[in-house]
């Protein structure tokens, strides 16, 4: 019984060493398990221990009285026999002390195993019961580590696929021209920072400004006719194919570029309408330009940035803004609108609902209950341009406190947060 039982003990300590790779929760249900088993291992040591003391006392206890017996019988009994009756009677003191200890210590033991809930009367059965749980709650425990790695090793496969997804469609963007023409919108940008950059400097004459313009003017030109040649190139390649795949490869192909295809011809179409709303040759070119950018930078269709700039030129110039402002806050509204993922029908809501507000002076009403709605990223943007938060935002749009003067200088405060924030995500262009 005692080899069973400190095996018993033993394969406790052995499962208690290998929690460490469990989770919490399983590692305070071993341990809690645990605990008891290993009061009921002691107390089942003790007790056999106990026993032995037991035999060994009974055993001294009847040497005492052999010996006292005999040096009864003898007149003049020896040393040896003396000494040997004296040495068995504190033997069997000092076994009686280790008896009386051992039981305060049962005893002790005993009532400890009754306040943790075990029944003392058949601890065989408890100790069966306790251990059947201890391996439940390991091999619970391993379970649940066997899934949680099967999930790591499932969440790596999916960052794999992220990873290969995202390699191709770079390549996709490079093969199907997305990238060269990206780099053609770029390379208008820094043009466009340049002549900025020397005509604000305040260093150049009217002569070397000049010169500057006509090189910005030819620079766009020529950007203009590589977006030319690519859906010309395009054109060419569609003719040259036949047969029913192709034509649905061409379908598709078409649709990747169509951002490409239609700027190259909105251009012409929307000119006249901006020279028009401009008050001058550079005001025009700015607003061409800027338009182009905007466009590239929202993933947006220039079309509808040029309607949302015309629209709101004259309605913000008769309060004293300048075409600049018109067309930051062209660019803050398209960014906005990416941000809040506002496609389609929505998106034309809050187009309408904005060219609404200028036109009346005061983002209030519909209007502004459209923006807080559909686009949440412009809401928390004015709000954070204005300092305040949306309940407070909601208060003043009620009184009347949001006219023209005041959320239009905030929101377009806000278009570098904006461009972040759309820098950040994965545009879809539709």
């Amino acid at each position: 019984m005692a080899d069973v039982e400190l095996r018993l003990v033993a394969d406790v300590d052995n499962a208690v060493k290998g929690i460490g790779s469990l989770s919490k929760e399983y590692q305070g249900l071993v341990n809690q398990l645990a605990k008891p088993l290993k009061q009921v291992n002691a107390f089942r040591e003790l007790e056999s221990s106990l026993e032995g003391t037991e035999r060994q006392t009974r055993s001294a206890r009847d040497r005492v009285r052999e010996l006292g017996d005999e040096l009864a019988r003898t007149a003049e009994p020896s040393k040896q026999l003396t000494a040997q009756y004296r040495d068995a009677v504190n033997e069997l003191r000092r076994l009686e002390r280790a008896e009386g200890t051992a039981q305060q210590r049962l005893a002790q033991r005993r009532r400890e195993l009754q306040a943790a809930g075990i029944d003392t009367r058949n601890l065989v059965d408890e100790q069966r019961r306790l251990s059947q749980e201890l391996q439940g709650a390991l091999s619970a425990g391993r379970n649940e580590q066997a899934v949680t790695g099967i999930r790591a090793q499932a969440a790596a496969l999916a960052q794999l696929a992220r990873e290969q997804r995202a390699s191709n469609l770079e390549a996709a963007r490079q093969n199907l021209g997305v990238s060269r023409y990206r780099d053609l919108q770029a390379e208008i940008g820094r043009l466009r920072g340049q002549y900025q950059l020397l005509r604000s400097s305040g260093n150049l004459t009217a002569r070397e400004l000049a010169v500057a313009q006509r090189s910005l003017t030819t620079r766009v030109r020529e950007t203009q006719q590589a977006l030319r040649d690519m859906n010309a190139e395009q054109r060419r390649g569609a003719g040259a194919l036949s047969g029913i795949g192709v034509v649905a490869g061409l379908y598709a192909a078409g649709r990747g570029l169509r951002g490409v295809t239609n700027t190259a011809d909105q251009w012409t179409e929307i000119n006249d309408r901006i020279r028009l709303a401009s008050e001058s040759q550079a005001e025009h070119a700015q607003g061409m330009e800027r338009l182009r950018e905007i466009s590239d930078r929202t993933y947006t269709d220039m079309k509808n940035n040029a309607e949302l700039y015309i629209g709101s030129l004259s309605a913000l110039r008769e309060r004293g803004f300048t075409s600049t402002d018109a067309l930051n806050l062209t660019e803050a509204l398209g960014l906005g609108l990416v941000a809040s993922a506002a496609k389609g029908e929505r998106a034309a809501s809050v187009i309408n609902q904005i060219n609404q507000a200028l036109q009346d002076g005061q983002l209030r009403g519909d209007a502004f209950n459209s923006v807080i709605r559909n686009t949440p990223a412009l809401a928390d943007a004015l709000a954070r341009g204005l300092g305040k938060t949306r309940e407070e935002l909601a208060a003043m749009a009620k009184a009347g406190e949001l006219t023209t003067d005041v959320w239009v200088p905030a929101l377009i405060g806000q278009v570098d947060a904006l461009g972040e924030a759309v820098d950040g995500m994965q545009v879809t262009v539709v």
